[in-house]
């Protein structure tokens, strides 16, 4: 569920005339910032939950003595999955 707040702050001139030159109010150009820094912070968190689910991955196939099967390799597979990623995105 979102949930909006209220919130007042003492904004730099700087950051005030950032907005001007981009023709915005200062309170739409402040939602913008916040708004691509909110999706950076989502695509690292991300990148590090599939970074440690592949290194937890690998650690119990490790422990347990796992393969994939003759001539499979998990480099091959991550790299795989890369491209796949990649094409799709």
């Amino acid at each position: 569920m979102l949930e909006l707040m209220t919130i007042t702050v003492s904004v730099p001139d700087q950051l005030a005339r950032q907005a001007e030159a981009e023709g915005l109010s200062v309170e739409t150009y402040v939602e913008r910032i916040l708004e691509q820094n909110a999706r950076v912070e989502s695509a690292d968190g991300a990148q590090e939950r599939r970074s440690k689910a592949v290194r937890e991955m690998a650690e119990f196939a490790s422990q347990h003595h796992l393969t994939l099967g003759e001539g499979v390799r998990i480099r091959d597979l991550l790299h795989e999955g890369t491209g796949a990623l990649a094409a799709s995105n």
